[in-house]
């Protein structure tokens, strides 16, 4: 019986791929030791490679389960109306048809902390929202892109409270 014949399903080795595949090489009449050693290596390589792959693999199915969930959030923030359309393809991860076209991003590498600490340090009163504009410095001749950041829970809660004032007028109606 062949080493390989033994192996246990899903097992991956690189010991146990490096004799079945000298064991292939005898069973082809080739000796083992006329094997140049490079053969083994890019085999041993691809082996790696797999590996890897694997992992990342891994990596990307934590990732988009992670997207999923915050987008799903997002919907369950936004309330009536709003419904999930990434899975469709496009950039649009979330909408709210007729108001708002939303790409989410979660994750250490997208928030910024720094933005957050100026968001967090401002002062307002009554009923306004916190905001902080960001822009970039692109040189002469270059049009400056900008954004507007607010905190989501300020917004929802400006947001429903807008919402709320304009049901109230059609029903006054």
């Amino acid at each position: 019986m062949l080493l390989s014949d033994r192996r246990p399903e899903g097992c991956v080795s690189r010991e146990v791929d490096l004799l079945r595949f000298r064991e292939e090489a005898i069973r082809d009449d080739v000796a083992a030791s006329d094997l140049r050693r490079d053969e083994v290596m890019a085999r041993m390589k691809d082996l790696a490679i797999t590996e890897e792959n694997k992992e990342k693999s891994v990596r990307g199915k934590r990732a988009r389960n992670s997207g999923n969930a915050f987008e799903r959030e997002i919907v369950a923030a936004f309330g009536n109306g709003a419904r999930r359309v990434g899975q469709f393809g496009g950039k649009t991860d979330v909408e709210v048809p007729g108001w708002l076209a939303i790409q989410a991003k979660c994750g250490n590498g997208f928030f910024p902390t720094r933005i957050d600490n100026s968001l967090r340090s401002l002062s307002v009163r009554g009923d306004e929202l916190k905001a902080v504009i960001v822009g970039n410095k692109p040189g002469m001749g270059v049009k400056r892109t900008s954004l507007i950041v607010f905190d989501l829970q300020d917004f929802l809660s400006y947001y429903n409270h807008r919402t709320e004032d304009e049901t109230s007028e059609d029903v006054a109606d």
